[in-house]
């Protein structure tokens, strides 16, 4: 009266009465008697299943017990989308605001920092973040984020005077920043490294462009010419 067993030689995940592996699978069993049938063709004991798919194994013995088996093979890595657009470095994506994630159907597991995630939920916090799907097989994708929604900060070698959204200088001057992630500096479209020193009077602009797209410019003067007067009404003697 005893139904025949077997067992699966590769781990899995089961879910809905239903066995589901991330990679090829064998399946045996002990008794010599038994037989067993995969989608109806027979199957020979300890041979690999390899291709992806739905599959249903039969397993009878000679007096007619029999166990059945539904078995799904997937390898694929489950794969989802941000709703907002990102600037991709190395791998993590770089967002200058709010975003959320979405994937297709209903069978995969997300994470946001280790915690259960709503799909299409608001992001809102700056700093890095790391989301992960994960199916029914186990096949995951890890997606390393960050939001940065603040501008990076130029900072002059000196304060100079500012007037009317523009900085004076009378000395010779250099920029810096405040943001390790800056990737483009300009003054007047060229490009420019960090304390690099500018000698030339002129009207100048410089921008500077972090991983995330946040961007900051200032409109700066060197003028080193003393102003010169002229005095009227005075007579020599």
């Amino acid at each position: 009266k005893t139904a025949p067993e077997g067992t699966f030689t590769k781990e899995y995940n089961y879910s809905s009465q239903t066995y589901y592996f991330a990679e090829p699978t064998a399946f045996t069993w002990n008794d010599d008697l038994a037989f067993a049938t995969v989608n109806t063709v027979e199957y020979e004991n300890g041979s690999y299943i390899v291709e992806e798919g739905e599959y249903y194994i039969e397993l009878k013995d000679v007096a007619g017990n029999v166990t059945t088996y539904n078995i799904v093979l997937d390898f694929t890595k489950p794969v989802g989308t941000f709703i907002a657009t990102y600037n991709d470095f190395d791998g993590v994506f770089y967002f200058k605001k709010s975003t959320a994630f979405t994937w297709s159907g209903s069978s995969s597991t997300v994470t946001l920092d280790g915690s259960n995630y709503v799909k299409s939920t608001t992001i809102a916090t700056e700093g890095n973040h790391v989301i992960t799907i994960t199916d029914k097989a186990g096949n995951e994708t890890i997606y390393n984020f960050v939001i940065d929604k603040t501008a990076p900060t130029l900072v002059p070698s000196e304060t100079g005077n500012y007037k009317n959204n523009v900085r004076y200088f009378k000395n010779n001057i250099s920029y810096n920043w405040e943001d390790n992630e800056v990737i483009k500096s300009l003054v007047n479209d060229l490009d420019y490294i960090a304390t690099a020193i500018i000698e030339d009077e002129g009207t100048y602009t410089i921008v500077i462009v972090d991983r995330a797209g946040n961007e900051a410019s200032e409109t700066f003067v060197i003028d080193k010419t003393a102003p010169e007067g002229i005095l009227t009404g005075v007579e020599d003697n």
